[in-house]
């Protein structure tokens, strides 16, 4: 996206960027890599075999989500964010900032197989490759090259390609969330006076709270602003309601601590005080029987809104960090911590507590 853009689609009302302290090689101009492609090899020693391959994909982004395929090998998803899910089969997967999923593939013909990886935001085409290696002892390998499911943007190359659908996943065994709550807290996440500056809830979390003494250190009791959620006790069950206004994107949000259940999703405004109220209302967008386990869920996309329901026990004990996974957004403010039953204080070495930086 040209940087002139960027003044240009600020939303009525805030600060226009100052593009002149952006490098401009940030959205603009590719040097072609000279860089050898990764190349992972496989050997089967014999023909009478089989060869299953785990790969795990680690959305390891500051800024991009992306599409990811292993050419004409389709792969079973059986794991997401380290929880084991009922394998789903599929030929591409999205996986956003900080996101994984442990994918399952069998190869039988040898053969070199590309690995593409290609981002799917629209500020900048980036895709990488490497290559799959695949041999079989006693069989020829094949020199004809792989055929794709993907092109350099994650679009299907064919009408036939089958993109991995996170909603259906369902953990392995059962695991289901408490069907009572103790809390219920929704953040409004949006941009707070400028495009740098962005709120998980409401407002940016300030930025001086990043040279402060540690919060782990000294938990505030009954703290509840918009950077700061407390959960007194260790046996709650919490539901978070994470809302998108209207315009802006959705975000991927990652939960430090302890993973969640992605109990609902709609699009609009969630206008009830409770989950239990949405369900009498909406249940076909609730699922309390055997929703998805994560730590990093992104929303669905929607010009007029969107939210997401997770519920999240709240048994670790400790001070943790809810974050958008963007790295411009995390920055910018849109963090928030989640005191979990420590309002008896936490017992911290000092080795920790006496910590200095080297630097």
């Amino acid at each position: 996206m040209p940087l002139e853009i960027f003044p240009i689609i600020t939303p009525p009302g805030l600060t226009p960027p100052d593009i002149s302290v952006i490098p401009s090689n940030i959205f603009s101009g590719c040097t072609k890599t000279t860089t050898p492609p990764l190349i992972t090899t496989i050997k089967q020693p014999k023909t009478d075999k089989e060869t299953w391959v785990i790969f795990d994909l680690i959305g390891a982004f500051s800024l991009v989500s992306a599409m990811a395929s292993i050419d004409e090998t389709p792969a079973w998803v059986i794991a997401l964010d380290g929880n084991y899910i009922e394998p789903v089969q599929a030929d591409a997967f999205l996986v956003t900032n900080g996101q994984r999923y442990t994918i399952l593939a069998k190869f039988t013909k040898p053969k070199k197989y590309t690995f593409r990886v290609s981002s799917v935001i629209e500020t900048q085409i980036l895709f990488g490759t490497s290559v799959i290696d695949f041999q079989v002892e006693g069989i020829p390998q094949s020199t004809a090259p792989s055929v794709p499911f993907i092109d350099e943007r994650g679009r299907n190359k064919t009408a036939n390609v089958r993109f991995y659908d996170s909603s259906v996943a369902k953990p392995f065994p059962p695991t289901p969330p408490s069907q009572i709550v103790d809390a219920t807290y929704k953040a409004i996440m949006q941009l707070d006076g400028a495009l740098d500056r962005w709120a998980l809830n409401t407002t940016a979390r300030p930025d001086t709270e990043d040279v402060a003494p540690p919060l782990l250190f000294a938990p505030v009791p009954g703290l509840q602003d918009n950077h700061t959620i407390t959960v007194a006790s260790e046996a709650s069950w919490v539901d978070y309601i994470l809302q998108v206004p209207p315009g802006l994107p959705p975000h991927p949000v990652h939960f430090h601590g302890r993973h969640f259940h992605v109990i609902g999703s709609g699009t609009g405004d969630f206008r009830w005080p409770t989950v239990a109220a949405a369900i009498r209302e909406i249940p076909s967008n609730f699922n309390l029987r055997n929703p998805q386990i994560r730590d990093t869920f992104t929303g669905p996309a929607s010009l007029t809104g969107s939210w997401v329901a997770v519920r999240r026990p709240s048994d670790n004990e400790g001070v943790w960090l809810i974050h958008c996974h963007i790295q411009g957004h995390v920055r910018g403010g849109m963090s928030m911590v989640i005191q979990d039953g420590t309002d008896g204080g936490i017992p911290v070495p000092n080795e920790y507590r006496n910590y200095k930086c080297a630097a």
